[in-house]
């Protein structure tokens, strides 16, 4: 066992897996004992105040001697499973993190889990680490968001944030949320991130008022990171799937495609993979998680539609859309933001479309003219369609 010149509370238990856990503690310059044998914890000491370990240690650790003066236990480790987090939480276990970990998360982490001090916070603040956008007038732009509460959040730029600027986070939808959160604030002050291996600038920022509604998302997203800082990385599994999503997709096959006469209704509905995009340089109404906003078409497929750039928009954001369709009644559908393609505009992805409704989508895109794409590195040369009327339909 090796000790540190001062009296230490913080006990690491592993076998080599964690000397990145350990030259965190030495950078914070926090007194701990490190221990790489299976020593039964009673051998070790009663009253460590905190216990790093990896999952195989604690499940190796005897029970704690002393219940009335309980530790805070640290999990790390590089595989998650169910089981895995259960066996975590009978063992008492404060936070069960897998890694990759962002490691400015897991620094405030510990320095957190050894403050002995009086809490002064309002709200609970939990660690997240993950990357989320923020919009600052019309820019967005990438950042960390490093930890959470109702009131607030602190994230981690390259670029500062400068005091009192105002903005817009988009939260991490939870498991239980259809959408990303988008919640305004300002910067409240900016620091150091005070790491030596972590770039950029803290921004510590307070939110506005909250409605009660969006006051109780928040908080469901802030309990899902309650047992600790999100996996900052990908599993291998997702890099290959986000890999093949990047990709650009193949244009359709070159043999002669159904095509609906205007005006007609078709015999059979077309396979949707094979349906090409109509034109559709229309305006519609889109309602958001933070408002209405208009949008103007591009191209309209049975399966989603192609709208131009918008810089308020995010990936995965659920919208629901006013179609124009018959004159004083529009064709309300649900859609997902499914990616930005840049200057080629902004890809939505009907959501949960009922039969009655996809059928109407099809009629809608059989009435329009069939849209050739250029190819994936020429400007698509977009023209102006006059509205249906009536009649037409």
């Amino acid at each position: 066992m090796e000790r540190n010149s001062r009296q230490a509370r913080v006990l690491l238990l592993h076998e080599g897996e964690l000397g990145d856990v350990r030259d965190l503690l030495c950078d914070l310059d926090i007194p701990f004992e490190e221990s790489r044998t299976k020593v039964p914890i009673c051998e070790q000491g009663p009253d460590w105040a905190l216990l790093i370990a990896t999952p195989q240690r604690i499940l190796d650790l005897e029970p704690q001697p002393n219940p009335g003066s309980r530790r805070v236990q640290v999990a790390i480790g590089d595989s998650d499973s169910r089981m895995l987090r259960n066996a975590m939480t009978r063992l008492d276990v404060d936070f069960f993190i897998c890694r990759p970990v962002h490691m400015e998360a897991l620094r405030l982490l510990l320095l957190q889990a050894v403050y002995e001090g009086p809490e002064k916070r309002r709200a609970r603040r939990v660690n997240v680490g993950l990357p989320v956008r923020v919009r600052t007038g019309l820019r967005w732009r990438e950042v960390i968001l490093i930890d959470l509460s109702q009131t607030g959040c602190r994230l981690l730029s390259h670029q500062p944030l400068e005091r009192g600027l105002k903005l817009t986070v988009a939260v991490p939808a939870g498991r239980q949320e259809r959408s990303t959160l988008s919640v305004k604030g300002r910067v409240l002050r900016q620091s150091d991130s005070g790491s030596r291996t972590v770039e950029g600038q803290l921004a510590h920022v307070v939110f506005d008022a909250l409605s009660d509604e969006m006051r109780e998302r928040l908080e469901r997203v802030v309990d899902e990171f309650a047992s600790g800082p999100a996996r900052s990385g990908p599993r291998e599994e997702n890099r290959d799937a986000r890999q093949r999503m990047d990709k650009p997709r193949e244009r359709p096959p070159a043999e002669p495609l159904p095509r609906t006469i205007l005006g007609a209704p078709a015999d059979k509905a077309p396979q949707r993979r094979s349906e090409p995009r109509r034109i559709f340089s229309r305006r519609l109404v889109a309602l958001g998680s933070d408002g209405a906003r208009v949008l103007v078409g591009r191209d309209l497929s049975p399966s989603g539609i192609r709208v131009d750039p918008n810089p308020f928009l995010c990936e995965g954001e659920f919208l629901t859309l006013a179609l124009p369709w018959r004159e004083g009644l529009p064709l309300v559908v649900k859609a997902r933001v499914l990616r930005h393609d840049g200057e080629r505009g902004l890809v939505l992805r009907f959501d949960e479309l009922s039969e009655e409704t996809a059928e109407i989508v099809e009629r809608m895109a059989g009435l329009l003219p069939v849209c050739d794409l250029p190819a994936e590195d020429e400007e698509p040369a977009w023209v102006i369609v006059p509205e249906v009327s009536d009649q037409e339909r």
